[in-house]
């Protein structure tokens, strides 16, 4: 069965990772991260657009890629037709998204105003313009719920939070809530309905499937992706995740959020194989998560393995799941669409 990962940062640009993907039948979309006001990120060695795109030239049948656009400069009246430019000249070489960041939210701050959210008006000429030409958004709002809540060792995200205490917001002062980015993001769909958006991380709504099925019920060009959320599924009654999937078999994206620390190219042998190496145990474990239905032993994102329950899902939900989504939601990934 093809599968494409539709959420990852993966520089495959080397002989041997070309050769895993297609013994694997596995495609990518990498996804950009606009990370500064200044386009420094776009150099990136892993997610800028410079190398994304490199690795699709080199691999255009298994590397796709989204772009992202500068953080706003409020002392620039021109930005938003600045980012325009730079978008368009990124579809042309083939970029099939654009991502916003949580950054936006967390980080980006108006002198005097505090941090911007994702539906701020600075954004609207960028949001008005994706909509009319087509092109889909791609949004990471905010953080896991759990950010905001005393660290818990039970939780999926436990080990994250520990090892990047930066990113646990509980006690942070000037951030805004998860409920509030969460309005924020709605908002968008809300002002532009005919705006193509995936939301990232099960749209940062992983903690709850019925509030993500509300805004897929809300929102009918609303989808999301699974990108770092499987193990929010395993600690979820398997029941009530299969009848999540085969109610918005149309709307799920498969994703994993695996990352290269750097370039294969500029991996060494033994370090490009150990890449490759942990690259398909990942992808393969969350295989056999989806397919199996007996429990299995399971590691995910976690220091040890535990034993989960595997969904076993059924083939014709598999095949939108894992690639007639993705190339459905990005019109023109792999020539598709």
């Amino acid at each position: 069965m093809d599968r494409i990962d539709a959420h990852c940062h993966v520089v495959a640009d080397h002989e041997d990772s070309r050769a895993m993907l297609e013994s694997r039948g596995l495609r990518l979309l990498n996804i950009a991260l606009g990370t500064d006001p200044r386009g420094r990120w776009r150099t990136d060695p892993c997610t800028g657009t410079e190398v994304l795109e490199r690795t699709s030239s080199f691999n255009p049948a298994r590397c796709g890629w989204c772009t992202a656009f500068d953080d706003p400069r409020f002392d620039d009246p021109g930005w938003a037709d600045s980012v325009i430019v730079k978008l368009k000249a990124d579809f042309a070489r083939g970029a099939v998204g654009v991502k916003v960041w949580k950054n936006i939210g967390l980080k980006v701050r108006l002198p005097g105003k505090g941090n911007i959210l994702p539906d701020d008006p600075v954004f609207e000429p960028v949001y008005s313009w994706l909509e009319r030409e087509g092109k889909t958004l791609v949004i990471h709002a905010g953080e896991p719920a759990i950010a905001w809540l005393p660290l818990d060792p039970l939780s999926p995200h436990y080990l994250y939070f520990r090892d990047n205490p930066g990113q646990h917001l509980r006690g942070k002062p000037n951030v805004p809530s998860h409920a509030e980015i969460m309005r924020a993001r709605d908002n968008i769909m809300e002002r532009h309905p005919r705006l193509r958006v995936v939301g990232c991380h099960l749209g940062s709504l992983e903690h709850d499937l019925n509030e993500v099925a509300v805004r897929l019920d809300r929102y009918p060009n609303f989808a999301v992706d699974t990108a770092a959320r499987v193990l929010d599924f395993s600690t979820k009654d398997a029941v009530l995740v299969r009848e999540f999937f085969a109610k918005y078999r149309g709307r799920i994206l498969w994703g994993t959020d695996v990352f290269t620390e750097k370039p294969h190219s500029a991996m060494s042998p033994e370090e490009r194989a150990k890449s490759v190496a942990d690259l398909q145990r990942r992808w393969m474990e969350e295989f056999s998560y989806y397919e199996s239905s007996g429990e299995i032993a399971f590691l995910g994102w976690m220091d040890k393995p535990r034993m989960v329950a595997g969904l076993g899902l059924p083939t014709e939900i598999l095949a939108d799941f894992y690639s007639g989504n993705a190339l459905r939601w990005y019109p023109g990934l792999f020539g598709k669409g």
